[in-house]
């Protein structure tokens, strides 16, 4: 996984390790997350970070969908303590290194393609229930995610189909859900970060292309902010009257 260059092998071996993993980790895979934080820790071969990263989301998707269970628990809490700060670094570094690489066509696709990975094993991390790991480190990865609803490229854009979404729009997909999320799973702990994500991706969606790539981008904000604008604590962002109150 970590060597094939190849996005078809890759994803083939995914599928592979997330079959493995369901029934081998951590038990009989125990020194797994060990090899993993390794490589992602030495290696300046993104490609092998992608393979790390994606090793990663498709031992991880499955915490989205598995019912809660003390065993489940006991394995999402091993993943959090030996890669939560690896990927919260790695994440932070590549959103600082990328406005450098914005003209370097090579570099700024690996390095989106990273933050769409980082962005979906943070979900699957957060989804059974937000972990303390996660929540003393919300004020490091969600200004980023703000900043990134925002990320334009010239290059990926030029390079882009009518119809497939590019590693742009997955991103900010996979952001918008996460703030989903959050708002609905987690608001006490969230409620300080929502009303910038919330001008942001209206903002997003008002500048949004009509063209079919942009369809799950589209949906996905959509989504949101039907959900948030339901919430009387957020009604006057979008001028919307409290029916409770007699008030105009």
């Amino acid at each position: 996984m970590l060597k094939a260059s190849n996005t078809s092998i890759q994803k083939q071996l995914s599928v592979a390790i997330t079959i493995i993993g369901k029934y081998d980790f951590p038990q009989k895979w125990e020194n797994l997350m060990d090899e993993l934080v390794g490589h992602l820790q030495s290696s300046q071969d993104f490609n092998v970070i992608n393979g790390v990263l994606s090793t990663m989301h498709s031992i991880t998707k499955r915490y989205r969908y598995e019912l809660k269970s003390e065993e489940l628990w006991t394995e999402i809490k091993l993943v959090l303590t030996k890669f939560v700060e690896p990927l919260t670094k790695l994440f932070v570094k590549i959103h600082e290194d990328l406005p450098n690489y914005s003209t370097n066509k090579t570099a700024v696709k690996v390095l989106t393609d990273s933050l769409v990975l980082c962005s979906k094993i943070y979900y699957s991390l957060s989804y059974q229930e937000i972990p303390e790991e996660l929540e003393d480190s919300l004020d490091t990865w969600m200004p980023r995610f703000e900043n990134l609803l925002m990320l334009e490229n010239e290059i990926i854009n030029n390079d882009a189909t009518e119809y497939e979404p590019t590693s742009i729009e997955n991103l900010k997909s996979n952001i918008i859900e996460i703030v989903n999320m959050y708002t609905q799973k987690y608001d006490e702990e969230f409620n300080r970060f929502l009303q910038p994500f919330i001008m942001k991706i209206w903002e997003l969606l008002t500048k949004s292309q009509e063209a079919p790539r942009f369809d799950i981008l589209v949906f996905t904000g959509i989504n949101f902010l039907t959900t948030i604008a339901r919430r009387a604590q957020t009604q006057e962002i979008f001028g919307v009257d409290d029916p409770n109150t007699n008030e105009p």
